[in-house]
């Protein structure tokens, strides 16, 4: 991604937040961590404030993924005129909960956590798996970009992320109920595009919050998985080709 928007012409800026990639890791495990998506949120607050990035050329736009979308609209939500124009690439608004139910997963997450299981991997969450193979999996529908993730995180161990811990399940549900609750006050000219066969995030939030915020239009991509920008070739150049034609033209 960073290859493209630059060979594109832009300059890019990118954080690898806390315990995720070459950031520090705030758990012995392997496990993603976090005691607050403020936490995150104040580093990304950070991050866009260093000399470094306020140097660039403007305007700025944010183009974020899962995660790193969830994040970043917290941090829009609190400074709307940070960035000219915003792409949200299957933003994680609520994780997909299957038959369990948002409820039943919130009560889980926090009677672990008040019992002093903060720290260890919530239910069904394992250490990163080496050995994983692409059938069945969630992520992408790309067999090379899916065994080329593996093939990095194996060439620098220290960027492996396993599952979640009990305090990220839980700092995610509070953030992203306050993301959710907030949409009306999403003001910069938005970009959503929503993987239609995500097993992750909830699409139908995804479109609730488009409707919601000020200034906000929807892509929906037919047979793509979470990890939109590793998908096969036929749906990433058509996800990154929206992404250059909105921050292009704000439409």
């Amino acid at each position: 991604v960073i290859y493209d928007l630059a060979h594109a012409g832009y300059s890019v800026a990118v954080i690898d937040h806390r315990g995720q990639g070459f950031s520090e890791r705030l758990v012995k495990s392997d496990a993603g961590h976090v005691e607050s998506f403020d936490d995150y949120v104040r580093d990304y607050q950070q991050f866009y404030s260093e000399p470094e990035v306020q140097n660039l050329p403007r305007p700025f736009y944010l183009v974020a993924s899962s995660m790193g979308a969830a994040i970043t609209t917290q941090f829009v939500l609190d400074q709307p005129s940070a960035f000219s124009a915003v792409v949200l690439v299957a933003p994680f608004f609520k994780m997909s909960v299957g038959y369990l139910g948002g409820a039943a997963v919130t009560a889980v997450a926090d009677s672990m956590w008040w019992a002093g299981y903060g720290d260890s991997y919530a239910p069904t969450r394992t250490p990163y798996d080496y050995a994983q193979k692409f059938e069945g999996n969630v992520f992408t529908s790309s067999p090379a970009r899916f065994y080329n993730d593996v093939a990095l995180t194996k060439l620098h161990p220290e960027i492996a992320v396993g599952g979640a811990t009990v305090s990220w399940l839980r700092a995610s549900l509070i953030a992203t109920a306050k993301i959710r609750a907030n949409a009306a006050k999403f003001e910069p000219p938005t970009l959503i595009i929503q993987a239609a066969d995500d097993e992750v995030v909830a699409g139908d939030v995804q479109t609730k919050f488009c409707a919601s915020a000020v200034d906000c239009r929807l892509k929906s991509l037919t047979g793509a998985k979470h990890w939109l920008l590793m998908e096969r070739d036929e749906i990433r150049n058509r996800a990154f080709l929206d992404i250059l034609a909105f921050i292009e033209t704000g439409r």
